[in-house]
């Protein structure tokens, strides 16, 4: 169950309520929230007898989001309500985001993370919660799992926006793709209108190892300059600027990657929107 604070106090959402006070005004805006609140609570009720793990992902994330988009578009279009949803999702994993990139700085907490990431999946993302995985490699440097049903699809179908899943899609990209020699791959998604999940994880050289390239040749460098201090510097900071360029790299494709399922899926939900009023 949520009220009109649910909405309020989130980062992301808050986003989204001065945005649309600006399009449609503060009343209408309000006569908004209140809206959602009463659909969301009104799914929350009609589902209560779910599963209780699998009423986590409804009841706290699916519902209330769905619940908002699908009043959103009654006053401005899904094109416009889409990017306001993805943007608040970009704002409100942001802490995460960050942490986690940070914490995965750390070289020894990297092996850890294949430890855990897969216990979290086998947890929260089991049969239990509307999901079917089929896990195929799982070590200390590499994971792969693919999701074979997501009830994130499945209940945005049911509500009548599946273009709003991939909305979901997101929040894991945003979370796992920054992430400090660990490399978070996607190469498809239910909510993208593929047949199943393809989700890897690796540990990659990242930082560590491209410093120590660079420490070595700087001692080499430095050796022949009779320089060695200068030599050291220059070699880290090569090593350092890899690492900076490649990580951009994968940054932007993933950027690529999301605007081209953004353009293609969200049109798909739109024909169907009108398809549905005609």
């Amino acid at each position: 169950m949520v009220d009109k604070r649910y909405y309020e106090k989130l980062d992301g959402f808050s986003y989204v309520l001065s945005e649309l006070r600006k399009k449609i005004g503060t009343q209408q805006t309000d006569v908004l929230v209140t809206d959602a609140v009463n659909l969301c609570n009104g799914l929350c009720e009609k589902y209560k007898s779910l599963p209780k793990k699998e009423r986590i992902h409804t009841e706290q994330m699916i519902f209330p989001r769905a619940a908002f988009y699908l009043q959103m578009i009654k006053y401005i279009s899904c094109e416009e309500a889409i990017s306001l949803i993805e943007e608040s999702v970009r704002i409100g994993v942001e802490p995460d985001r960050k942490r986690l990139h940070a914490v995965t700085k750390i070289p020894f907490i990297r092996p850890l993370f294949f430890q855990i990431f897969p216990r979290m999946i086998h947890i929260m993302f089991n049969e239990e919660a509307g999901f079917k995985t089929k896990e195929f490699e799982s070590d200390n440097k590499h994971y792969r799992v693919n999701i074979l049903q997501c009830p994130y699809m499945k209940y945005c179908e049911l509500l009548g926006c599946k273009e709003l899943a991939a909305t979901f899609c997101l929040s894991d990209d945003r979370v796992y793709g920054d992430m400090s020699g660990i490399i978070f791959k996607r190469q498809s998604t239910i909510g993208r209108g593929s047949d199943e999940c393809v989700l890897q994880i690796e540990i990659y050289g990242g930082v560590i190892m491209y410093m120590a390239i660079g420490l070595c040749l700087g001692v080499a460098f430095g050796t022949a300059l009779d320089n060695l201090p200068l030599g050291i510097a220059i070699g880290v900071a090569v090593g350092a600027g890899i690492d900076s360029s490649r990580s951009s790299k994968r940054k932007k494709d993933k950027e690529d990657e999301e605007d081209e399922y953004k353009s293609k899926f969200v049109g798909i939900g739109i024909q169907e929107n009108i398809q549905k009023i005609t």
